[in-house]
């Protein structure tokens, strides 16, 4: 892969993750990658001797692509810090997880911490019978229902948009290439999954 096919990459998840009410797949190695590439940058620049225009604009894109990937990393984090208990549950049920090994070990430390926490300041002064409620379960989910915008990159066809209808008729549409629509996450999930829709 080439820079500016990773720096694509890298902006793609980082819009994706940004508008995403829930985590998405985790991309370790584009965030490797970045990082060596920053590296590689900064020590490119800090080699030159002189002072121009051309140095300035390549720390200015260092700073960028920084940004860029900081701001990824911390939407991630988020995500998990607010819903810790929900994607430490379905990792436990073998349900796929989206987390990299370092963000699950960083949810199973939230967790150890806020139930220590917990037990510390108020469930050791409680009966027994509330000591063995299930914290993780506690944790809310992501809102799946959350509306987005999304750009239709492939064509999709016979999208079902409205299951719950009374007359039990599936609403469906088409998403031509090139579209933009506001819909559901929950019914593009898959479809942001996969790379036919990406998030604006």
């Amino acid at each position: 892969m080439t820079l500016e096919q990773i720096l694509n990459e890298l902006h793609r998840a980082w819009v994706n993750e940004k508008k995403s009410p829930t985590l998405l797949d985790a991309k370790p190695d584009i965030v490797e990658c970045v990082l060596e590439q920053i590296k590689e940058m900064e020590n490119n620049i800090q080699s030159q001797n002189e002072f121009s225009l051309k140095i300035n604009i390549h720390q200015l894109e260092v700073e960028r692509i920084r940004f860029v990937l900081t701001s990824y990393l911390r939407s991630r984090l988020e995500k998990l810090q607010k819903h810790f208990g929900y994607f430490l549950r379905q990792h436990e049920a073998g349900i796929t997880t989206k987390l990299s090994i370092k963000e699950l070990q960083f949810a199973q430390t939230i967790s150890t911490d806020t139930y220590d926490h917990l037990d510390q300041s108020a469930l050791k002064h409680m009966p027994a019978v509330i000591k063995s409620i299930d914290l993780l379960s506690k944790v809310p989910p992501p809102n799946l229902e959350k509306y987005v915008f999304a750009s239709v990159k492939e064509s999709v066809d016979n999208l079902i948009v409205d299951p719950e209808t009374d007359d039990k008729v599936a609403d469906a549409i088409d998403m031509k290439a090139g579209e933009q629509y506001l819909i559901r996450y929950k019914l593009i999930e898959s479809l942001v999954d996969n790379g036919q829709v990406h998030l604006v």
